[in-house]
């Protein structure tokens, strides 16, 4: 069904769907909700028919347990296999095969399981039957309904995929159809950048420089490459550019250049995207670092309140000025936040060239000393931590100046902005704290911020608090 004749159909029937558009992810948490609904209202629906057969009370708690269990081995065989992707659930006649067999399967299964344990005879056939026919009846229907809404939202577009920087170094005749085929299946392309079909590798960097330029700071969540046999060659160099940038990159080709490539692709329409370069925390990994920073975050705010407002005390009375100090970071991505500090000196250098502290420095006031030796003018970030802008362990946030100036100096130093920036990290776990003399100083500070985005773990995530707490005390660089 194209786009015109889903409209067209939409109109007729006198349905439209609401001006709000849904997300891919959505949709596709919708199809699970609906597959695991779909065995439970099959197993009260048993239940009833099974205890009107017999004239004994409906026992409900069989039905959600036996439901349970199916609708589990039914969502993972689904999961497993692709059935939740954008392109299966906009197709009701790709589903009804796949959907039949995997639910005669996670049932057989489930019988196999009652037949070792001996518990067949809680199951009679006036249940068993009754579960198996309304369960796949509900589960076809919910799919096709579904579907049947998927297609209109794509016809009039108010599926919001998500948004997304396109390189395309296709040849003329498929570029012309990439951009309405990534439309038609809800994708963003908030930003396109063409690669020359004579381009040079200086042409190349100079792109793709362009486009991790264009993403740092933005809402862009992925970089498309299309390519074709043609073009395959530019990809390479392009690809050692990006990898500055904390983004998931695919590679974007049409049927005949698939052939040559024997990874799963993820189907857009008749194109085919393949993953050549994942962020650096899959979804999972940054839903269980952000747990741990909310947990630690919320309990120091709550323990150390009491000290907190001391020190904000303290500093009002030692000298002049507010008693916190906002300052503009760079965070993940290179998008800007303003960071919060307990104030350590006279001045407020907020904006331009930001002098580091030095030892027996002028401008630190009495108390600032001692926060500054002890790290206490760090706890105020805590709030950046529950606002999200900053995570209780990743690479320290330098002023905009410093990274202005380092970046220039020291090799893959954006990288640090794949992560979240950190209250402490693994540089700073290794004594790597304060003041920075040299650009060899800095460049083995970035050396473990590295480490650590490329083996962060939630074990090292602890063992790098355990060696802050530690360092505290024995701190030599802080002043």
């Amino acid at each position: 069904m194209n786009s015109t004749d889903a409209t067209a159909r939409a109109h007729a029937t006198g349905f439209s769907l609401p001006r709000i558009k849904v997300s891919l992810a959505r949709l596709q948490a919708i199809a699970l909700t609906s597959d695991a609904l779909a065995p439970l209202l099959a197993g009260l629906c048993a239940e009833v028919i099974f205890s009107q057969h017999v004239a004994i009370a409906p026992d409900a708690g069989r039905a959600v347990g036996v439901a349970a269990v199916t609708a589990l081995l039914f969502i993972l065989l689904m999961r497993s296999c692709g059935m939740y992707g954008i392109e299966v659930l906009t197709s009701r006649h790709r589903q009804l095969g796949r959907l039949i067999l995997f639910w005669t399967t996670a049932f057989a299964f489930l019988g196999a399981v009652a037949f070792a344990l001996k518990i067949v005879p809680l199951f009679p056939r006036m249940f068993i039957a009754p579960f198996f026919a309304c369960g796949l009846a509900l589960v076809l229907a919910g799919r096709y309904a579904l579907a049947a809404c998927i297609q209109r939202a794509l016809a009039e577009e108010k599926i919001a995929g998500p948004e997304t920087a396109l390189i395309d170094c296709c040849s003329d005749a498929l570029s012309g159809t990439t951009s309405a085929e990534l439309k038609r299946h809800g994708f963003q392309v908030s930003r396109s950048f063409e690669v020359p079909r004579q381009a040079t590798r200086e042409d190349l960097m100079r792109i793709a420089d362009n486009v991790v330029k264009a993403v740092r700071g933005s809402d862009i969540q992925q970089i498309l490459i299309t390519t074709d046999c043609e073009t395959l060659r530019f990809v390479r160099p392009i690809l050692s550019k990006l990898q500055l940038a904390p983004l998931p990159v695919r590679i974007v080709m049409n049927e005949r250049t698939t052939e040559f490539f024997t990874v799963q692709p993820q189907r857009i329409g008749k194109l085919s995207s393949f993953e050549v370069q994942r962020p650096p925390l899959s979804g999972t990994e940054q839903a269980m670092k952000r747990a741990l920073d909310l947990c630690v975050a919320l309990a120091a705010v709550l323990l150390l309140a009491p000290l907190m407002f001391i020190i904000a005390l303290l500093i009002r009375v030692d000298s002049p000025g507010p008693s916190l100090f906002r300052q503009q970071r760079n965070g993940f991505n290179g998008r800007g936040f303003r960071i919060l500090k307990f104030r350590t000196m006279n001045v407020m250098e907020e904006t331009g060239e930001v002098q580091q502290a030095s030892r027996e420095d002028p401008r630190v006031t009495r108390v600032g000393r001692l926060l500054r030796k002890s790290s206490l003018d760090e706890l105020p970030q805590l709030l950046n931590v529950l606002n999200g802008q900053m995570s209780i362990c990743g690479p320290r946030p330098h002023a905009i100046s410093h990274d202005d100036y380092y970046s220039r100096e020291v090799a893959n130093y954006a990288s640090r902005h794949k992560l979240k920036p950190g209250i402490t990290g693994w540089a700073q776990a290794h004594g790597y704290r304060g003041q920075t003399l040299t650009v060899d100083d800095m460049a083995r500070r970035i050396e473990h911020d590295i480490y650590y985005i490329e083996h962060w773990s939630l074990w090292l995530d602890i063992v790098i608090l355990l060696r802050t707490a530690v360092g505290i005390f024995r701190a030599k660089n802080a002043f």
